[in-house]
């Protein structure tokens, strides 16, 4: 029993290391690639591709994290962070095929390069409606813009984590201070419990 769980303990370790160099990568992706279209760099086709696979995969988990009825913010980031590197072609030809499966007139090889189900739920056909309109939004900007955009908005919503932390901080330095001087007053007035008994039974006087 205990080298069993040794060695699941191990498996976990791996598993662990390797999703954190696969995050990493991911990061590291991302910023070059980030960096080039912000820099004015050319991308050559094979890194359009890699970053049409890339966001292919993630439209994937999105998909099926919407049809378990749940919500995951990290995926989500993730998801509109690849979105937004997106070839512009790449993303006018991602509006369309929205477009069909929402009106519900997307052909089998529509859904096959998506990699989604050509028998799409309810929440898979609520979703083509929302990127249908966000996509109709975007499809004006140049990739550079939308790149840009997002980081913005990223590093904003960085700075309101950091500031709701700052003053969740404060408040349980507040709160904890307040307790500290709520018990050292409930001490003093049990310290002194036998003055209080003397007062009020008018046995004796403060001088």
């Amino acid at each position: 029993q205990t080298e069993l769980e040794e060695m699941n303990r191990q498996l976990e370790a791996m598993k662990a290391a390797q999703e954190a160099l696969m995050r990493e990568k991911e990061a590291l992706r991302n910023e070059n690639m980030n960096l080039k279209v912000t820099g004015g760099v050319e991308v050559e086709e094979d890194e359009d591709e890699k970053a049409l696979q890339h966001f292919l995969g993630k439209l994937r988990g999105v998909l099926t994290m919407r049809s378990e009825g749940r919500f995951d913010q990290k995926l989500f980031d993730e998801y509109n962070g690849a979105l937004v590197q997106l070839a512009d072609e790449q993303l006018q030809e991602l509006y369309g095929s929205f477009m069909q499966i929402y009106v519900e007139e997307a052909s089998d090889e529509v859904f096959a390069r998506l990699g989604i189900s050509n028998d799409p739920d309810d929440a898979t056909l609520g979703f083509a409606e929302m990127m249908t309109i966000k996509l109709g939004e975007l499809i004006d900007q140049p990739r550079r813009l939308r790149i840009q955009a997002f980081e913005a908005q990223q590093r904003r919503k960085l700075q309101q984590e950091e500031d709701r932390e700052r003053k969740q901080a404060t408040m349980r330095q507040a709160m904890a201070k307040a307790s500290a001087l709520a018990s050292a007053n409930a001490k003093v007035h049990g310290a002194l419990g036998w003055l209080w008994q003397t007062l009020a039974g008018g046995e004796g006087e403060v001088s």
